[in-house]
């Protein structure tokens, strides 16, 4: 009898150890399959990103112009869209929509050192043009008040869409 309440133990143990294996697994491939949707998810939502607005170079005048983008969808914009899809196009710049007052957008890059040293002043201005252009798009928005640490190429302050008329 000893016995056969011994083998009922380990096949009992057995059966419960294969369960947990079967149960963790499971639980694995449901992260997993998580995980994957979620990256996804967001790989479609950056690469759908279009800034409305974008500066072409003309080699010929050697002058910059802002053109419409006739890709964007304006019924979709929104700080959060727009901050994608600045991000996709700059993904070394990382900025972030901070509050808004009257007609005003508080932008803040925490590092700048891209903008302000590395892109150069050309690479710079089209960058403050295609954010400003982009976040005055938005319903009130008249003036964006880009928030970061002034540099040799960029400064930061308050940026309006006639700012930037030499570039048409």
């Amino acid at each position: 009898m000893n016995r056969l309440k011994i083998n009922f133990f380990l096949i009992a143990c057995s059966v419960l150890i294969l369960l947990n294996g079967c149960i963790n697994d499971s639980n694995v491939n449901e992260n997993e399959v998580t995980d994957t949707l979620s990256t996804q998810s967001k790989e479609v939502e950056n690469t759908s990103a279009q800034l409305p607005y974008e500066v072409n170079y003309n080699e010929e005048t050697g002058r910059f112009s802002i053109v419409e983008n006739s890709e964007a969808e304006a019924t979709s914009l929104n700080g959060e869209v727009l901050v994608n899809a600045l991000k996709k196009k700059y993904p070394e710049i990382d900025i972030r929509v901070g509050d808004k007052r009257n007609d005003t957008l508080d932008v803040f890059i925490d590092d700048a050192s891209y903008l302000t040293q590395n892109i150069g002043t050309a690479g710079a201005n089209a960058y403050m043009a295609e954010a400003t252009f982009a976040f005055t798009t938005l319903d009130s928005i008249k003036t964006v008040n880009f928030i970061f640490e002034a540099g040799d190429h960029a400064s930061p302050g308050a940026y309006q869409r006639s700012d930037f008329d030499d570039f048409h």
